[in-house]
């Protein structure tokens, strides 16, 4: 019988009956095949060392004191550890009835009283052989179910992390060949376009927090559909800032020419958002945007409890720098995505500037449209028209850095004024692209207000400013000024 049996001596076996001498049977006869045994006299005993041990195998005598074997099998079914361990009776009775109660109450077998050992090793083994082999089954279903689940959280995962910032195609494209993707990390060449609204931070001070959220919500909504467009990822909103990367997590031959020709279309979808603004009745709000091509770590980055697909490198510090020299309305793209694109492009001007991080001077191209196959452009910038004042108005200047207000106020005297630009005569050493804050000086408090502005080119204390914010009494008064001056 040794070898008849299979090595089933892991199994746990619970053998509960009332009546010593036969509990003393099955024990001996058991314990010579090496069965893991627990023993037990009466129901309320039964239930609880089968709750502890989890056994395998459960042979159950039906007559006991207390709670029947019949009884007592009902209750085991009720615990989900218990329900599928096989329970075989331990009987004297054979008649029918009892048969079917004991089926009923979710037996498996019988075994008849007086015990036959060679009987009791066949049937445990057969049940344990079949027990273990569902088991084993539902381990492989339960595997099989993992793998599929596993592959579904990996679905969804991509289309969590990415559904919402970057095209349908791309993320079809993503499950279709997840080969593309690298969540660990690699260095790879992408286009980085940032934007950022003008004299946002003013406007958002002097709305109430729902039109500041409606506002910011306009003009998200607008780019997001642009960038999705131009099968752009949007790697971020920072406020009203958007970072988006062309190269990643898909990277294309043409991943240069699809951000440029995106700046020049968001540009476009600008007017539509402020058109819906005023239909709001918020106030008109304009973007510059930066774009510059290099390598740059990209993948899964962030910590156990939080991380999203994203890049970091010194070419997205780059590209923020090249943002920071436009104005509203402006385009600029770095040399080396000049050097990346391989599409026509109208370039309205250049400068070169030496970006805080950045060792060599970077030349900047101002564009204006793409030629083929995207065949987009923006209105010629207008003619600067001044109109001199025929009072000069009393100001004082401050210079911007990194965002900081510089403590020094220098005076000034704004002597041109026309709807975006202004003529400055000042003691303040102004280089072109510098951020200054000017305040009106002798005026109604109630007029005062803040003004931005960049500084376009000027030297020896006269310069032209492009305004970048203003506060909405300052508008309003400087419009006034500039009526009456026209």
């Amino acid at each position: 019988m040794n070898q008849a049996l299979i090595d089933l001596k892991d199994c746990k076996i619970l053998v509960v009956d009332d009546v010593p001498a036969n509990l003393d049977i099955l024990v001996r006869s058991l314990q010579q095949e090496g069965y893991d045994l627990y023993v037990a006299s009466n129901g309320e005993s039964a239930l609880r060392v089968a709750e502890l041990a989890r056994p395998d195998l459960i042979l159950l005598d039906v007559t006991m004191p207390g709670i029947d074997g019949f009884e007592t099998c009902r209750r085991l079914k009720t615990q989900a550890a218990l329900k599928d361990t096989p329970v075989v009776f331990l009987t004297g009775r054979s008649d029918v009835e009892s048969l079917v109660e004991g089926f009923t109450a979710g037996g498996q077998d019988y075994i008849t009283k007086p015990f036959n050992r060679d009987e009791i090793l066949a049937r445990v083994q057969n049940h344990l052989e079949r027990a273990l082999f569902a088991r084993q089954r539902d381990e492989a279903f339960a595997a099989l179910q993992k793998s599929q689940n596993a592959l579904q959280r990996s679905n969804a995962f991509i289309r969590q992390i990415f559904g919402r910032y970057v095209s349908d195609e791309v993320v079809d494209t993503l499950l279709e060949r997840p080969d593309n993707l690298d969540m660990g990390g690699e260095t790879r060449n992408v286009t980085i376009l940032m934007t950022d609204l003008r004299g946002f931070t003013p406007i958002g001070e002097r709305l109430p927090a729902d039109q500041v959220v409606k506002l910011i919500n306009i003009y998200l909504s607008a780019m997001t559909d642009v960038i999705m467009q131009y099968q752009g990822t949007i790697d971020e909103f920072i406020g009203d800032a958007i970072l988006a990367v062309f190269g990643a997590p898909v990277r294309r031959d043409d991943d240069a020419d699809r951000a440029i020709a995106c700046a020049v279309a968001m540009q476009q979808a600008m007017q539509h958002v402020n058109e819906e603004n005023i239909r709001h009745g918020l106030p008109a709000i304009a973007m510059g945007i930066g774009v510059n091509t290099g390598e740059v770590v990209v993948g899964n980055i962030g910590s156990e409890k939080r991380a999203k697909y994203s890049i970091v490198g010194r070419h997205v510090n780059i590209a923020a720098r090249v943002e920071s020299y436009t104005v509203g309305g402006q385009i600029y793209i770095s040399e080396y995505t000049r050097a990346a694109t391989s599409i026509p492009l109208r370039i309205d001007g250049q400068l070169v500037v030496e970006p805080k991080g950045v060792r060599e001077a970077l030349t900047l191209y101002d564009i204006g449209g793409v030629g083929a196959p995207f065949d987009l452009a923006l209105a010629p910038a207008e003619k600067v028209e001044l109109y001199p004042l025929e009072k000069a108005l009393k100001v004082g200047v401050k210079i911007v850095a990194e965002k900081d207000t510089g403590s020094e106020t220098y005076e000034g005297e704004l002597a041109e004024l026309g709807p975006e630009n202004v003529l400055l005569h000042s003691s303040a050493p102004l280089a072109p692209l510098d951020n200054v804050k000017i305040a009106l000086v002798g005026v109604d408090e109630a007029i005062d207000g803040e003004i931005y502005a960049k500084t376009l080119h000027g030297s020896g204390g006269i310069y032209t400013l492009r305004f970048t914010s203003l506060s909405q009494k300052a508008e309003l008064y400087l419009k006034r000024i500039r009526a009456t001056s026209a």
